[in-house]
């Protein structure tokens, strides 16, 4: 018998992409499969899973696609190159992580893309509820955007932070301040390798957040990395460190990309649409909600 769904607590999931060219609607067909397969999960009936879930797609390519778009506009034209798919995958992701850690500008690309990221979770808590457990799912290099946003917030250090926005603080929601981030799902994150870079993140972000509210206290959670063994960019993590063996749930490693992409670097763009990857997305969310919802249907 499908159980009922109306009035139901909802869980806020945030999708944030990683390098390349992106239109704002990028994870529409992944946010359409996850839904079936929640549903097909929780034998729900078909269609009713945005009673259930609210997404919302963080977009925040366009802050620094310029410059690599200018780069390979010239480089495209030298009949010389090979494998120039892999290449120009290769210049977004190396432009847009200069960018994002860029000095010149003082931090202007980093605040801009962070202050993207907030306000998706503005919205996330306008049509979720203040208080709805969040889950936010990260490609690539969205895992460092993500893994910073929340380390500022937690820290207080943002580069640019003033007065004002300190007392703006006091007038967050639990969701916007992270006090209901409970799922962290991150896809070829590159984080490994980031760590080289920045000390910050020998200190991982804690999911579920340290200071879980309420009734979300007693929920399932945690942070799930999944990989391809054939993603140069995309790695395990709770090998890198101490602190990372403790704040990773768990380190799954998937195929992705068919037969074509799946034994090459550039599978690392295909986890959107595996099976495999919405199999533990979706059931991770379908274990929450029912727990959430426990009280309000009988088994």
């Amino acid at each position: 018998m499908s159980k009922p769904v109306a009035n139901q607590h909802k869980i806020a999931i945030a999708i944030i992409h990683g390098t390349g060219p992106h239109q704002p609607d990028y994870a529409d067909v992944f946010t359409d499969r996850l839904f079936s397969t929640f549903e097909k999960i929780l034998n729900l009936p078909a269609g009713s899973a945005g009673d259930c879930l609210v997404t919302e797609n963080i977009y925040w390519i366009p802050i620094v696609s310029g410059r690599s778009e200018q780069l390979w506009h010239g480089l495209s034209k030298c009949n010389s190159l090979r494998l120039n798919s892999l290449r120009k995958k290769s210049i977004d992701l190396v432009s847009a992580a200069m960018a994002y850690e860029s000095t010149q500008d003082k931090g202007a690309t980093y605040t801009a893309i962070h202050d993207t990221v907030s306000q998706s979770l503005t919205n996330l808590s306008s049509l979720a509820g203040d208080n709805a457990p969040l889950c936010v799912i990260a490609h690539s290099f969205g895992s460092v955007i993500i893994s910073d946003y929340f380390y500022d917030l937690n820290h207080r250090i943002d580069i640019q932070r003033s007065s004002s926005d300190i007392e703006e603080d006091k007038y967050l929601t639990a969701l916007e301040n992270g006090d209901t981030f409970l799922w962290y799902f991150t896809l070829g994150s590159p984080l490994a390798l980031w760590r080289l870079a920045c000390d910050e993140f020998d200190q991982p972000i804690s999911v579920p957040s340290s200071r879980l509210i309420g009734d979300l206290k007693g929920l399932d959670g945690g942070w799930i990395n999944l990989y391809d063994p054939d993603d140069i960019i995309g790695y395990p993590l709770k090998q890198t460190s101490a602190q990372y063996q403790t704040a990773i749930k768990d380190d799954i490693m998937v195929e992705v990309g068919g037969f074509i992409k799946g034994h090459t670097p550039l599978s690392h763009y295909d986890y959107w649409l595996d099976d495999d990857v919405l199999d533990v997305i979706a059931g991770s969310l379908a274990k929450t909600w029912e727990q959430l919802n426990a009280a309000n249907y009988p088994e």
